[in-house]
């Protein structure tokens, strides 16, 4: 069943780039299902942790929370700190967007310290970009560059380019609250670049966003205009209504 999990688990997250929340959800409720034939609770844990955050990815906290709390419960039974630091980081992305913000940066601090033990620079990663989230709408714009800055180092490190577009996208956004134009908008422009190549459909709306703001502040506003149709039109097709 080993095998059969690990490529459940691909498609679904193959989806969940791509935006197509429901059918990343039937892959990944499908690994829950068959999660009981390996003879621990493991795989149930990381199919009710991918189920909650793409319940979270359309604002469906309530849902996101009951899935990612139980997911939690069950990695902590196990003692498996490395996908409890993985679960600790996704429930602080859901923390953020209900607004639990002091929550949201426990359960990521919890999780940083957990992964930074374990050594996993992909879960490091992670939760520095959460941490930068936090201290980004709190309004400490130039901490919040300094771990997105650190998160990118680790994401371009270790090869995830989902995460350093969306780190870049942050910087670019933090930077344009400081009034940091010219540093900003290569970050944005780079962004919109990496994800467009990727595919990753669900970074590419804010991405395409935060470019916009660029653009609209240097006069191009064609530029502007097309970024933010398309922005908007992505959201539209995935469903994230905060994009």
């Amino acid at each position: 069943p080993e095998q059969r999990l690990q490529a459940l688990l691909g498609r679904g997250e193959v989806w969940f780039l791509l935006g197509q929340y429901d059918q990343a959800r039937e892959n990944f409720a499908a690994v829950r299902a068959l999660a009981p034939e390996t003879g621990t609770r493991r795989w149930e844990a990381v199919a009710l942790d991918r189920l909650g955050f793409s319940f979270r990815q359309q604002d469906q906290i309530a849902a996101a929370l009951e899935h990612q709390q139980a997911a939690l419960a069950i990695s902590r039974e196990i003692h498996d700190p490395v996908l409890t630091g993985h679960i600790l980081n996704h429930l602080g992305f859901t923390y953020f967007v209900a607004e639990r913000h002091q929550d949201s940066i426990a359960a990521h601090e919890e999780a940083r310290a957990l992964l930074a033990a374990a050594r996993d620079e992909a879960g490091l990663a992670e939760s520095l970009h959460g941490l930068g989230d936090n201290l980004l709408f709190l309004g400490r714009f130039g901490a919040s560059v300094e771990v997105y800055v650190e998160s990118l180092r680790l994401s371009d490190g270790i090869g995830n380019r989902s995460l350093a577009g969306e780190n870049r996208y942050m910087i670019a956004f933090a930077r344009q609250k400081r009034g940091e134009y010219a540093q900003g908008q290569p970050e944005a422009e780079r962004s919109v670049a990496i994800h467009d190549e990727i595919g990753d459909v669900r970074n590419s709306s804010p991405a395409l966003m935060v470019a916009a703001l660029f653009a609209t502040v240097f006069g191009d506003f064609w530029k502007a205009l097309d970024y933010a149709n398309r922005g908007v039109s992505l959201a539209s097709q995935i469903g994230a209504v905060r994009t």
